[in-house]
């Protein structure tokens, strides 16, 4: 729902946009869904892919007698046969005796007697009786031939038909192509050139000739045939017998001999099954590109209907309501990736997985579903979806990104906003709680001088104390937050995000914090006259959590952090004053440095700021202190936190040259006198001044 209120909120031209995007990938589904197209076309490879990667045995429902190049060869070097091809149609006696015998559920002829016999009338005839005697011993069994289903498709001639015409079940041989010369269909009906309707082949071999409703209408609504896609087997899995092995049984069995191994293997590949009698020699034309065989006999196309219609093993096309579910699915998911994420990347890599791995994917799940879903259209149309919506992003962002990049030009530094505008460095200007270094700096000094000064000179001479100041945040690649009159404001790790070591720059920033206040005051006292120093700065340094991103109005804002950690930054530069001390940062601060231990600062002391109750260890810098002085009162210190206020006192009044010594020995005086600090509270001190 968060999507959706954000989606209706965006500009009106983005809204037309995306509606004008989900409309053409529809309408592009819609031409592919009742259209053999070119989308059709391209997408038949990952079919076929699917096909292949899924393909399992097949059944052994149905078997196929072939007519080999083995038993073509057989049949014409026999000398007591010399049988050319074709052959005499007496042949297919013993064939359906031994389909009786080994009680076949139906036979059928994937091959065409329309033409007198070559042999005779009587050979007609003989073939003629051969299955009237079938169909009398077999009265549940079928005998299927190829329907009238065009020109070059006829019945049997009338000598084989005879009476028999209403006994037999006709079926079309017809296989549609697809137009890159792969067969993977068969049609759900064929108009016979006698005006009636006929079931396929392997329709009519499995379920009979009352499968077609003369009423049904059979055909698309742009008048294209209604058609099946078959579940194609593992290659060489469909059952297979050589009609010269059917022929070597027959021999066997009509004279009472005992067969070996391989006749039983015959005869149990045979029994009780539906029998396609069909060619599979190369010589005679017809084999067909299949997607799990590049040559395959035709009548491998029936049986793997028939197999499917026994084991309801067809694919399925996917339904137009569920390709409308995922046409609006994949629209708004592709609207949501591209638009949710802060960055590109996650957007590109996004969009780019859903269009190019997730829909294939889809595709895949969907198959084992036992339907094909055909991927291309929605990749070709919500890919263009993405890339509109990604350079709609891409134009707006880059405006709005050069838009904040002029109004913090001015806070950082020149080489800075290069390598934001190379991209390399990030910048992130939305609501985020990130780590960052934050240092505030203010003047002790500023308000007498203010009060002695015209308000030109004066403006000027702050101007100058900024110039250095801001040069030597710049320097140390920070940004300039804001100035609070002569305070100043800088963070480091924000807004610019990346792999630098901002806690590092922004330690070595408040470490010469005061020599760029000492420049300040010798150009002051070489352009102005004055016989003294200004200013003194006092700074607070600390390195936590905070809330960055453009806070203010509707109408007015600026990019800055607030947070716990930007009050403590405040609280120690204001604490440095009670200490005498031109610089304080926290042990936060001094970690995220990697500055702990370092001989260039000292343990001031553990205090807790005002409006917050989690004490904070505090430094300072080492400059201008021997080191005998620090180690004095590093000392005076340990006696401080043990409660040894005498010798803590003596101790801390031998390094009065480190400035805090003197706040420290009156403390020790002060519990020498009363007995303990009210606000002393385990080694911590709790400050109740900002």
């Amino acid at each position: 729902m968060d999507f959706v209120r954000k989606f209706f909120s965006v500009p009106g031209r983005l809204k037309s946009l995306v509606v004008a995007c989900l409309v053409i990938g529809l309408s592009v589904l819609l031409a592919t869904r009742v259209s053999r197209g070119s989308f059709e076309r391209v997408g038949w490879p990952l079919y076929d892919f699917w096909q292949r990667v899924t393909a399992q045995p097949a059944g052994k429902d149905v078997v196929i007698v072939a007519i080999t190049q083995r038993s073509i060869d057989e049949f014409r070097d026999n000398p007591d046969l010399k049988l050319g091809w074709p052959w005499p149609r007496e042949v297919y006696g013993p064939f359906l005796e031994m389909a009786s015998k080994l009680k076949a559920k139906s036979v059928t002829f994937d091959l065409l007697y329309d033409t007198p016999s070559v042999y005779g009338k009587a050979d007609d005839e003989s073939f003629h009786s051969a299955i009237r005697g079938f169909l009398e011993q077999n009265s549940d069994a079928r005998v299927v031939f190829p329907a009238p289903t065009a020109n070059a498709f006829q019945k049997p001639n009338p000598t084989i038909l005879g009476d028999l015409t209403n006994k037999l079940t006709f079926g079309a041989v017809n296989i549609p192509l697809e137009e890159d010369g792969v067969y993977r269909r068969v049609l759900r009906v064929f108009e016979g050139t006698d005006g009636l309707k006929y079931p396929s082949l392997g329709e009519a071999a499995v379920l009979g000739r009352d499968r077609v409703d003369v009423n049904e209408d059979l055909t698309l609504p742009i008048g294209r045939p209604r058609s099946t896609l078959l579940r194609f087997y593992e290659k060489d899995s469909l059952e297979v017998v050589d009609i010269v092995d059917l022929f070597r049984v027959y021999r066997v069995e009509s004279h009472g001999e005992k067969g070996d191994d391989s006749v039983e293997a015959t005869k149990s590949a045979l029994s009780s099954k539906h029998w396609i009698l069909g060619v599979a020699a190369a010589g005679l034309y017809d084999l067909r590109p299949l997607p799990t065989d590049e040559r395959a006999p035709g009548v491998y196309v029936h049986a793997t209907h028939a197999l499917n219609l026994i084991h309801g093993e067809r694919v399925r096309v996917t339904p137009m309501w569920a390709l409308f579910a995922i046409s609006m699915v994949v629209g708004f998911w592709i609207a949501w990736i591209v638009f949710r994420p802060a960055s590109p990347r996650p957007a590109l890599l996004g969009s780019f997985l859903t269009v190019i791995v997730a829909l294939p994917l889809l595709s895949y799940l969907i198959w084992l579903a036992g339907r094909w879903f055909n991927p291309l259209p929605f990749i070709v149309a919500y890919g263009g979806l993405a890339i509109a919506f990604l350079s709609y992003r891409f134009q707006t962002e880059w405006r709005e990104r050069e838009r904040f990049i002029q109004s913090i030009k001015n806070s950082m530094s020149e080489s800075m906003v290069q390598l934001i505008r190379s991209g390399k460095l990030s910048l992130t200007r939305f609501g985020e709680r990130r780590e960052i270094a934050i240092m505030f700096s203010d003047l002790s000094g500023f308000t007498s001088l203010a009060e002695a000064t015209d308000a030109d000179k004066l403006v000027e001479i702050l101007n100058l104390y900024l110039d250095e100041c801001v040069d030597l945040v710049f320097k140390h690649d920070g940004y300039v937050d804001k100035f609070i009159g002569d305070a100043i404001m800088a963070l480091w790790g924000a807004p610019i995000s990346g792999e630098r070591p901002y806690a590092q720059q922004a330690f070595r920033a408040a470490m010469e914090y005061q020599s760029a206040v000492d420049r300040f005051n010798q150009k002051a006292r070489e352009k102005y006259g004055f016989d003294r120093d200004l200013f003194v700065s006092r700074v607070g340094l600390h390195v936590g959590p905070a809330i960055c991103g453009n806070i203010g109005s509707h109408s007015r804002y600026n990019y800055t952090a607030v947070g716990d950690s930007v009050n403590l930054a405040s609280r120690l530069e204001g604490l440095g004053k009670q200490y005498g001390l031109c610089l304080l940062m926290s042990e936060e601060a001094i970690q995220a440095a990697g500055m702990k231990g370092s001989p260039e600062i000292y343990l001031v002391d553990q205090v807790a700021v005002k409006g917050r109750s989690t004490p904070v260890t505090v430094y300072s810098s080492t400059a201008g202190i021997s080191a005998e002085k620090i180690e004095g009162y590093r000392k005076a210190f340990t006696l401080y936190l043990k409660g040894d206020w005498e010798n803590a006192g003596r101790a801390f009044g031998q390094v009065l040259d480190v400035p805090p010594a003197g706040v420290m020995l009156e403390r020790c005086q002060a519990a020498l006198k009363h007995g303990e600090l009210k606000q002393l509270k385990m080694g911590v001190w709790h400050h109740d001044e900002k």
